[in-house]
């Protein structure tokens, strides 16, 4: 079974990629990073399962490591006939260190968004009344 394309997931929940291969023999199941490196174990953070699970750990915002939770994965799976690698499995985590706050902070944010639109339809308001009254006086011949 191959990994989906993309895992998205919170510090709060983990996440989790399932990789399983069948053959004879039967192939072992590893995960590598982007530049082809094996990944193992983080204390914490991520664990590498003999199944062939990749477990995302929850994990307070201090343990947040980009090298673990905004990589991209792949699946391998050898024997001694050959192996397969899967496709690309890129991985992001949000970190949520209280829902309340992260509400708060989007209110904020809009708010903020709101309010530099408005003056920029102010300004844009502003220039065409400028640029109307040049037009104007140049056409009257003031120019």
């Amino acid at each position: 079974m191959e990994p989906p394309p993309r895992l998205e997931f919170s510090n709060s929940s983990g996440g989790r990629l399932d990789c399983t291969a069948s053959g004879l023999p039967q192939p072992t199941v590893s995960w590598q990073g982007l530049d082809g490196s094996n990944v193992g174990d983080v204390p914490g953070v991520r664990r590498v399962l003999s199944n062939g699970t990749l477990l995302l750990l929850a994990f307070p915002p201090e343990l947040y490591r980009q090298d673990v939770h905004s990589n991209v994965y792949r699946c391998t799976a050898a024997n001694n006939v050959g192996s397969i690698i899967s496709r690309d499995v890129h991985v992001r985590a949000g970190i949520y260190e209280d829902s309340r706050l992260a509400i708060a902070l989007r209110v904020r944010h809009y708010q903020a968004l709101s309010k530099t639109s408005s003056l920029l339809r102010r300004m844009k308001n502003a220039h065409c009344l400028l640029k109307l009254w040049c037009c104007c006086s140049c056409y009257s011949g003031c120019c």
